[in-house]
């Protein structure tokens, strides 16, 4: 079973240039097996991060972000990670 909560903010920084803020928090609950013998499991999930969103065209939206994303687990440790990443996104609208 999967919960998550989150959101996003995106303000006016001068001009056409838009500053973004997120944030999610989720949950990853297993189930456990007992014909396999794995235990029930937890995993949270906190994501979060920011980027600066430029409209270089009327129907063009370009955003670079970057985004932190810890993963811890209950009963398993190596399911648990750290994630740091920097990607970007064009949209193009019709």
């Amino acid at each position: 079973l999967q919960t998550m909560y989150g959101g996003e903010v995106l303000h006016t920084l001068f001009g056409p240039v838009d500053l973004i803020g997120r944030a999610a928090w989720e949950t990853l609950d297993y189930p456990g097996i007992v014909d396999r013998a794995l235990p029930a499991d937890r995993l949270e999930v906190l994501r979060y991060g920011g980027g600066i969103a430029l409209p270089p065209g009327t129907r063009i939206h370009l955003t670079v972000n970057y985004e932190l994303t810890e993963r811890t687990g209950h009963q398993f440790v190596l399911r648990q990670y750290d994630r740091r990443r920097l990607f970007t996104n064009v949209t193009y609208g019709f």
